[in-house]
Parts: structure tokens; sequence; C-alpha cells
């Protein structure tokens, strides 16, 4: 690539006609290799370079720069040889320059952003770069660039028979294979029935261990992504130092970062408690058991199809078109606010004294108006409903401390709690909005004895 931030072009057919192809310094800000660049400027245009064109300059990949510019940078150490510099370690340093030395395992900055890039190229060739001749890949487990020749190879052509299988030694070999293919199909169908029958008491048995498989096949799509937000634990903190919470606005604005009421909590300058980057090991541990549901359950959805994001991380184009699992209260995750309104039940939170109340906004026949609970309890409320385009839904789990989680998942994945109420919400096959409260003794950060309060089906 010239210093004048001019472009190699070469000719290549995409989609009928000729195209002149580049790679702009302007998109992708690295610089190439003295290899890649010999290799670039050379009379011969290479396959991988113009795929590369290709991609970085797609309606798919103009909307991430960034990423394109990582697979710029991946693929040209891969073509010059120098993939000893394309470890986690290498790329945080030289790609996204961070110190030498830093921790990949506290940030995880490279994985991230190598796990984008796989699913935008996986939309590339799912979509305008179906049709292309070559194909790049990041394959999992690495970051080391492959390029795949596209074109198929045609099937062996099978235009002549054996002449020999006339022969009386055919005939007869021919005969006892048709005896052994008759006594084999019986054979066959009771393996199948008895595979079946496998299959059936192993899914049974999976969803007495991890839930109602209506409700994840509710959540979990093939054909639909599923976002799962953490809760954001300094947010938390700080909304219970400064006794105000943090509208969903201003949230995503952050213009809460810079408050000086905190200044008092953080010696070390304003602000700095709420931008940590904190999760709970409830989140965590629930998160972990979430993204495992459709391996465990057989379910349609593929890795991709599966994101898990922290709630200060997320804008509202990431979750248009999905089906969500939102992690915590709105004090503690404020996208969950967007569904309030939706709901019968309300866990009000009061400032001054650290309280927690659940307010029923439509009480039924023997219901309480305000279910509360002693200093040694903990309230968490689980509620499933549909997002306002009512094309996907949402599943909201919230409660009166970060281990009210636990009570959540215990909901979730215990048969006896969760099946009349999932029956009662299933109508003519499908499974409709549902919400339940309850009450479970708090000890040490966890939970047990959790009861359902009351419930409502939609």
């Amino acid at each position: 690539m010239s210093s004048d931030n001019s472009v190699r072009s070469c000719d290549a057919r995409d989609g009928g006609g000729k195209t002149s192809l580049s790679v702009s310094k302007e998109i992708i800000p690295e610089t190439s290799s003295p290899q890649t660049q010999a290799m670039q400027d050379g009379n011969n245009c290479d396959p991988r370079t113009e795929e590369l064109d290709r991609i970085v300059h797609s309606d798919t990949f103009s909307k991430s720069p960034r990423l394109a510019a990582l697979l710029k940078h991946i693929c040209e150490r891969t073509w010059a040889g120098h993939v000893d510099e394309l470890s986690e370690q290498q790329i945080g340093i030289h790609f996204f320059h961070r110190p030498p030395g830093f921790n990949a395992g506290e940030d995880a900055i490279v994985r991230g952003s190598a796990r984008h890039l796989r699913k935008r190229l996986d939309l590339y060739y799912g979509t305008e770069g179906k049709h292309n001749p070559g194909r790049i890949l990041v394959p999992k487990g690495g970051y080391v660039a492959r390029f795949e020749d596209a074109t198929s190879t045609s099937e062996p052509n099978i235009s002549e028979r054996d002449t020999t299988e006339s022969h009386p030694i055919q005939i007869l070999q021919k005969a006892g294979k048709r005896f052994w293919l008759w006594t084999a199909i019986p054979l066959l169908a009771v393996a199948i029935v008895g595979f079946f029958l496998w299959q059936h008491n192993r899914q049974a048995q999976a969803e007495r261990d991890y839930g109602s498989l209506l409700l994840w096949k509710t959540l979990f799509q093939g054909n639909r992504r599923t976002v799962i937000v953490a809760g954001d634990a300094a947010l938390n903190l700080y909304t219970a130092y400064t006794h105000q919470p943090v509208p969903l606005l201003v949230y995503m604005e952050q213009r809460y970062q810079n408050d000086p009421a905190i200044q008092a909590i953080s010696p070390e300058g304003p602000g700095l408690l709420s931008r940590v980057n904190a999760a709970t090991m409830a989140d965590l541990k629930l998160t972990s058991e979430l993204v495992r549901i459709p391996y465990r359950l057989n379910l349609p959805t593929s890795d991709k199809d599966v994101e898990v994001r922290y709630a200060r991380d997320v804008n509202q184009g990431d979750l248009q078109g999905a089906n969500l699992i939102l992690l915590g209260t709105s004090t503690f995750n404020p996208w969950s606010s967007i569904y309030d309104s939706n709901l019968d039940f309300h866990l009000d939170r009061g400032y001054e004294h650290y309280t927690f109340q659940v307010v029923n906004r439509a009480p039924r026949n023997g219901e309480a108006a305000i279910i509360t609970k002693n200093d040694a309890q903990a309230l968490t409320t689980v509620a499933l409903t549909d997002t306002p385009s009512g094309n996907e839904h949402v599943l909201l789990l919230g409660g009166s401390t970060m281990g009210s989680v636990y009570a959540a998942e215990h909901f979730l994945f215990t048969q006896r709690m969760w099946q009349p109420i999932l029956n009662a919400a299933t109508i003519n096959g499908k499974l409709h909005g549902f919400e339940v409260v309850l009450r479970s003794d708090f000890v040490k950060d966890e939970v047990s004895n959790t009861t359902v309060v009351a419930y409502h089906i939609h």
C-alpha cells in the first residue's frame, strides 16, 4: 500500500462486472508488512487480497471499520508467515495498543472482537458474499486467517457399469447381499425405535434438570438471536450511595459518570466507582448455565445465535430483532425498565432505608397489593413478556439483592416449581406471558427455602 493513500487495484469479477477493488488507509489504519506490500505490488492479482478487498468494502463491513481493520491485520500477518504475531497478547499490544504485559484474562478485548469478527464474516458470506469465488475464515481457537477456494469440485462421473456383474459368481454374491439386506431391515427398525425411546427419555431427563423445554424453545430459536445481558454491579453501588436511580437514557449516554456526588466515596477522583466494570458471581453463574441450554436440550440455536453482553456495553441496536434475557432490576440493569409497563409486579426500592417491596398493580382474589419481606429474606421476580414489536420475547429476572438471581435460577431449573405455572401459561401449545414473585431466606449472599408467593398469567 503506497504512502500517498492511493490504492492497489486489480480486475475482479464479482456479480458479473469488472470492479476496481481497493483498501484505504482511512478505513484500515494498520500498515502493511513488507512481505504483504511486495505481494500487493506484483503484476498478478492474489485471490486472497482480492477477497479481502471485497470484504472490507462490502456493506456488511463498512458499518464496522474496526472489524475490517482487525481482519486486515490478521490476514496480512498470516500471509506474510508471521503467525507468531497473532497471539492474543500480541494482537492486544500491536493492534489494540494495550501496554506490554497486559492481562488478557481481565481485558477480553481481543477475544470479544474476534468473536464479533467471526459473526460478521458469517453474516457477509450468508448475504452479499455468498457467491464469492473464495472465503476468508478466522477459525475458533486462534487468530490465524485461512483462505479457501469456494469452487465446488464436481462429483465423480459414473458412466459405465461393471460388465462382470452378469457372471454366475457375481449373481450368487448379489443374492447373498439381498438376503443379508432383508435380514438387517428388522434389526435396523428395532435399533431406530430403541434410539427414539432413548432420545425421548434423555429429553425428559434434560427437561427435569434444565427447566421447561417450551420456555427455552421460546427464547432460543434457530432463526433469531438470543442476547443475554448481565447487570452492572457498579451501577448498583452508585445508586445505593447516591439514593437515586439512573434512567435508561442517562445510562446510555453515561452522563452520570462524572457525578460529583460520588466524589466523597471515591478518593481517587469522581466517576471512578461508576466506571468499574463489575458483575456479580450470581449473574456469571446463571449466564454460564443459560448459554449451555441449547446444547443440553438439543435446540436448533447455534453458538453464533447466542450473545452475552454487559449492560454498559449494550446499545438499542444490539437488542433489535432478538430474544432477550435481562438479569437485574432497573437499578442494576436499566434495560429492564423498557418492559416495566408490561408487568403487574413492580419491585420498588426505598433508597433511604434500603427497603424493598413488590407492588402488585393488579391484585387478584386474595392477593396483597404490597408484598413485603423481613431483613432475613429476599424477594425475586421472574417474568416472560414480549418486545414492543410482539415478534420477540423477553425473560426478566430481578430481585431485592444480587443473590436473588440464585432464587430465579432455582425456579427456572426446578420442575416442581415451574411446571404448575408454565402449564397454566401454555394455551394450545403456545407459551403466554407470565409473572412470578418468589420469597426466599437470605443467608451470606445466597438464598434458600424459595417459595412462590404469587403469579399472574397474561
